[in-house]
């Protein structure tokens, strides 16, 4: 009991450390401008009323769906690039000396970096909501609490961008572990059509392709749900599995990560 609560200590310490240098990354500071100006794109459907523009959605919806879209957008991005030059400074060799000479294990490391770009994130995800809530309030006079439901979705999708920046990392210590990072999250959004690209294919592809889709996140789905709650399209999504699949698909991501970090180099 007493080493669980001293490693909980030691990656709380190390998050902090995290957190404060990730927040003096100018790069985090102009994607989070440039995703407020994109969020204020929100007003428009306000502003001009114009059905056929949005497809026939109400106002209210085509705005909501407009700060989904810069949103998630940008938290992506956000992970991926500032996760990288945090990784970058941190598990430098000079760094990586200093951290590893006190008495800390490798994983305590890696778990406090998760942390800590997770703290930055969510104040990102939280001024940005807060921006979205604030226009449709402003227009509507309603006390929207599906907004922060629906949204809360995207803090799931952010712990799976910076999972996978973290395990690639520990793979390949360079930028291309942000680049097979972008790939897998591409390969997320088409979960759902996955059936019928390999519906044609040989039993023994289809059976390659669908073990190798189980394995991809579902971020596409993931996606399916937050629209769901925010009212923006109504899918037919059973929630429960897609849930327990990223549960499981981070716990294994983690656990691997800290067995690569582990190993001497």
């Amino acid at each position: 009991m007493f080493n669980f609560l001293e490693s909980i200590r030691l990656i709380r310490i190390i998050s902090q450390s995290v957190f404060r240098a990730a927040s003096k990354e100018r790069l985090m500071f102009g994607f989070l401008i440039l995703s407020l100006l994109f969020v204020l794109l929100s007003n428009v459907p306000f502003l001009i009323n114009d059905p056929e523009l949005f497809e026939g959605m109400p106002s209210k919806i085509a705005s909501m769906q407009i700060g989904f879209m810069g949103i998630n957008m940008f938290l992506m991005l956000m992970s991926v690039f500032i996760g990288l030059n945090i990784l970058q400074d941190i598990f430098s060799d000079d760094n990586l000396s200093i951290l590893l000479s006190k008495p800390i294990r490798r994983w305590h490391v890696l778990e406090g970096a998760f942390f800590g770009l997770f703290k930055v994130l969510f104040l990102n995800w939280l001024i940005m909501v807060s921006s979205l809530w604030l226009i449709i309030y402003f227009h509507t006079q309603e006390l929207n609490a599906n907004i922060w439901i629906g949204m809360s979705i995207s803090l799931i999708l952010v712990l799976i961008y910076i999972s996978l920046v973290i395990f690639f990392y520990t793979l390949i210590p360079n930028a291309i572990s942000g680049i097979l990072t972008f790939f897998i999250i591409i390969a997320g959004f088409g979960v759902s059509l996955s059936k019928e690209f390999f519906s044609s294919a040989s039993q023994s592809l289809f059976f390659l392709g669908k073990f190798g889709v189980e394995l991809i996140p579902k971020i596409n789905l993931l996606l399916g749900v937050s629209m769901n709650i925010l009212g923006i399209f109504n899918i037919r999504i059973n929630y429960s599995p897609i849930f327990f699949h990223t549960v499981v698909f981070l716990i294994a991501l983690h656990i691997l990560s800290c067995l690569r970090f582990n190993q001497p180099k």
